[in-house]
């Protein structure tokens, strides 16, 4: 069974870069003092988790799925050969959560990793483009 899982997060740096946090759908929220994440179009919010909450939401939903469904565990998949997998084991290690979160996780994979093993060693998304037009 495939879960698609989301939610925004607030930005945890002092800084951030508006127009760019705007281009990915970000803004702040002035009169509530908080991030909100509004992709173009749509015509209603969503409230950013703190990346605490949005750890400890994660691994509730990983561990519910696995539970109801009677999986041996979790598959994790990412798109790219990035750093992507280390940030998230990153956060599950800063918010107490990596012994829950090892529990429920059979293993992981990045696309452009198998992509080059199996397919072509010199990787790059606009190939994949040639099997989805």
């Amino acid at each position: 069974a495939e879960v698609d899982w989301f939610t925004p997060v607030t930005p945890d740096s002092g800084e951030v870069d508006t127009d760019q946090a705007s281009r990915l759908g970000l803004r702040f929220d002035e009169a509530d003092k908080k991030w909100v994440y509004q992709p173009e179009g749509e015509k209603i919010g969503r409230a950013c988790l703190s990346g605490k909450d949005a750890a400890h939401s994660l691994v509730s939903v990983l561990e519910k799925e696995v539970t109801e469904g009677q999986f041996q565990g979790v598959l994790l998949v990412t798109m790219f050969d990035d750093l992507s997998l280390a940030h998230l084991l990153a956060m599950m290690k800063t918010h107490s959560l990596l012994s829950r979160f090892r529990k429920v996780l059979v293993g992981f994979a990045r696309l452009g990793s198998v992509w080059k093993k199996k397919l072509n060693d010199d990787f790059n998304l606009t190939q994949l483009e040639q099997y989805y037009d």
